[in-house]
């Protein structure tokens, strides 16, 4: 079984390795011109090394995708090179827009709704993380698990790579980007790692960012409740990390982030719908500024 990874970041970086150290499966980085370069002499995992197979042309079985969620369209036609009709895609982006995206450009393939969840910082080709908190992946419903899907779920299994298929990944693939539409984006305006979230301020700001996605998700037909946000509240209290979140470092290295993806897609959507997220416009706004003045100056 051939499974590969498109994108050597953060994500890609701490799914390849432990799937490489397994010595079972056939696992490649798919990787095309700079891209490969980058990574020829090897990646680290927690300051550990791995030379992981680099293929520029090979068709994959399986295929995750774990680009940025700005490089996904420039990527599609290197993206093709690893695809055949029978490769199974599965993203593993931030945002709500991957498969729709994917499933455009690959209409006979079956993509994927996935998420993933972890603590992650990359510096070149040195990842810093903490285990996957939890790969989910999937059709868009599951009542069950589909067969095809089983030899990816057991190949996450034996890497003791926490996985579900869910049963209603739409609501998986929400849950997830409303997380990062609160903790990335108050992490990144304020300068906050994971533990500081514990601020009975930034506590207040997170609950109402997560409320008006739990109120957009109602009208988009999405099962989010106002449990759902409870219970990230409370989790985010047990926090203890000192890491930044990706958004976080990306504001403060300068570098492009993926605000377009969280709270810009809550506003486009709540435009058409009419309706007002004053929080996350209010994110938005403070953070496309520190954004464009850096770009700007």
């Amino acid at each position: 079984m051939k499974i590969g990874i498109f994108g050597a970041g953060a994500v890609g970086i701490s799914i390849a390795c432990p799937l490489f150290d397994l010595k079972k499966y056939d696992i490649y980085f798919c990787a095309t011109k700079s891209h490969a370069k980058r990574i020829s002499d090897g990646v680290y995992l927690n300051n550990i090394k791995r030379n992981i197979p680099i293929t520029n042309d090979m068709v994959m079985d399986y295929l995750i995708v774990s680009v940025k969620n700005y490089d996904l369209e420039s990527s599609l036609d290197d993206i093709s090179l690893f695809v055949d009709r029978n490769t199974v895609i599965l993203p593993l982006l931030n945002g709500i827009e991957a498969h729709d995206i994917l499933i455009k450009k690959f209409p006979l393939n079956k993509v994927l709704y996935g998420m993933i969840r972890i603590e992650a910082n990359l510096d070149g080709v040195y990842v810093n993380a903490s285990k996957v908190g939890l790969i989910a992946f999937g059709e868009r419903f599951n009542p069950s698990i589909p067969n095809y899907l089983l030899p990816l779920k057991k190949a996450f299994d034996e890497a003791n790579i926490n996985n579900e298929v869910s049963s209603d990944m739409m609501r998986s693939v929400w849950l997830k980007w409303m997380l990062n539409i609160g903790i990335n984006q108050v992490s990144a305006l304020t300068n906050s790692t994971y533990k500081d979230m514990h601020h009975k301020y930034l506590q207040e700001i997170l609950y109402n960012l997560f409320l008006e996605i739990v109120a957009l998700a109602a009208i988009e037909g999405v099962n989010i409740k106002r449990e759902d946000a409870d219970y990230f509240i409370k989790e985010s209290l047990t926090w203890t990390s000192d890491r930044y979140t990706s958004m976080a470092m990306d504001i403060k290295a300068k570098r492009r982030c993926e605000l377009e993806y969280f709270s810009g897609t809550a506003l486009r959507i709540a435009k058409k719908r009419n309706m007002a997220l004053p929080y996350n416009e209010f994110m938005y706004k403070c953070l496309k500024a520190i954004y464009d003045n850096y770009n700007n100056n």
